[in-house]
């Protein structure tokens, strides 16, 4: 099978994509992780303010609470993308290894 110079192109672009997925994965894992610290660490900082009756405090505890909900359904999106796509997205891989070998042949 012979690719025309178009699906060459789109064919480099999945390639190229599927290789900087692989080499950014550590920093979204580190970035979940982050995310997950970040969280602890203002879910922390909620507990030790909801004791106290001031108003500021509890303004500060009413705006910190999405905040760690926020962070971490962040975390969880990007811990299950990890997951799901460690090695890389697979429909891509196997595409690219159909086309390998259709070429090979």
């Amino acid at each position: 099978m012979q690719l025309t110079e178009t699906e060459q192109r789109l064919v480099a672009r999945l390639r190229q994509q599927e290789q900087s997925f692989i080499r950014w994965r550590w920093m979204v894992l580190l970035t979940a992780i982050a995310c997950v610290l970040t969280a602890f660490y203002c879910f922390h900082v909620v507990q030790r303010m909801a004791v106290l009756s001031d108003p500021p405090a509890v303004l500060a505890v009413a705006f910190t609470i999405p905040i760690v909900y926020m962070m971490f359904g962040v975390a969880a999106f990007l811990g299950v993308h990890l997951v799901t796509r460690w090695n890389g997205k697979p429909e891509t891989l196997l595409l690219l290894r159909l086309i390998d070998e259709s070429q090979t042949k």
